[in-house]
C-alpha cells in the first residue's frame, strides 16, 4: 500500500464509521416521510368510512364476552388452516364483503399496497385483502403501539424484505376510532417501498 494512502487510512475509516449511521438515519427519515405522505393522501380517508366503522363495531359487539382462551384457540386454528392452504375460518373471513372492499383498494394502489388488515378491539382480524399468517394481531407492535397505547398517530415499523419476492416492505398501523373518538380497532397497511 502506498505510504500516502496508509497515512490517511485511519481518518478515512473514522469518516466512514461516522457517515454510516447518518446515511441510515437519512434513509429512515426518507422512507418514513414517503410512507406518511402516502398514508395521509390515500389511506387516511378509509378510517372514517362508515362500512369500516360498522364492521369493526359489529365484531366488537359479537366478541364482547370472548376469553383469551377463545382468542388463542381461533389463532391456533387459523395457523393450522394457513399451513394446509386454507380452511373454513380463513375462507369465511376472506369472503366477507369488507375483505373484497379492501382487495379493491389494494388493487387500485398500483402496487404500493401489498397487504391490508383490519382488526377489532381484541386485535382479531375483521377483514383483510389476503390471508395473513395469523388471526390475532393483539400481541404484535401493530396493535400494542397503536390501539393498546391509545396512540392517535401512525406506527411505522422498520422496513423488512419480503422473502417471497425480495422487495422491501414497511408496515404502517393506526388505531381506528368511531365518531366519538373512542378506539374500536386497528388498520395495518403494508407498503412496498420500491413502488412508493
Amino acid at each position: 500500500m502506498p505510504r500516502n494512502i496508509r497515512h490517511y487510512l485511519p481518518s478515512l475509516l473514522v469518516a466512514l464509521v461516522v457517515a454510516a449511521p447518518k446515511a441510515a438515519l437519512a434513509g429512515n427519515i426518507a422512507y418514513q416521510a414517503a410512507a406518511r405522505a402516502y398514508l395521509a393522501a390515500a389511506v387516511q380517508p378509509w378510517m372514517t368510512d362508515p362500512t369500516i366503522i360498522a364492521a369493526v363495531k359489529a365484531q366488537n359487539a359479537a366478541f364482547a364476552t370472548i376469553s383469551q382462551a377463545d382468542i388463542v384457540g381461533w389463532d391456533r386454528e387459523w395457523r393450522a388452516e394457513n399451513a394446509n392452504g386454507g380452511g373454513p375460518l380463513i375462507e369465511e373471513l376472506l369472503s366477507r364483503r369488507l375483505s373484497g372492499w379492501l382487495r379493491a383498494r389494494q388493487s387500485q394502489s398500483q402496487g404500493v399496497i401489498s397487504e391490508i388488515i383490519l382488526t377489532d378491539n381484541h386485535g382479531l382480524n375483521v377483514a383483510q385483502d389476503v390471508a395473513t399468517t395469523d388471526y390475532w394481531q393483539g400481541d404484535e407492535d401493530k396493535f400494542l403501539l397503536t390501539y393498546a397505547a391509545d396512540s392517535k398517530s401512525w406506527f411505522i415499523a422498520p422496513p423488512e424484505r419480503d422473502e417471497s419476492n425480495m422487495l422491501m416492505d414497511v408496515q404502517a398501523s393506526i388505531a381506528i376510532r368511531d365518531a366519538t373518538g373512542a378506539r374500536i380497532g386497528t388498520l395495518t397497511v403494508t407498503l412496498r417501498l420500491d413502488a412508493l
